[in-house]
């Protein structure tokens, strides 16, 4: 499945400038009907790019990229 194509320029867009702002993307990914999928940090487009193109084996996905800072504690001992 090609889903790259399920992004339009103004989502792109959007992931650009949130990239910029934050440093990075947290993006959970989902597989309907076959569970939880694995938790990813993306710090540009193009691994997001990669990412979303190594899914192409899945038949269905669901992708939710989170901008604000989801782990502020993140590497804190």
């Amino acid at each position: 499945m090609d889903y790259l194509g399920l992004f339009t320029p103004y989502h792109i867009a959007n992931l650009h400038d949130w990239i910029v702002e934050t440093g990075e993307l947290f993006v959970d990914l989902n597989y309907p009907h076959a569970g939880n999928g694995p938790d990813y940090f993306v710090r540009s487009l193009e691994d997001l790019r990669r990412l979303v193109i190594d899914q192409a084996q899945w038949p269905e996905i669901e992708i939710v990229e989170f901008v604000a800072k989801v782990f502020v504690r993140r590497g804190a001992r």
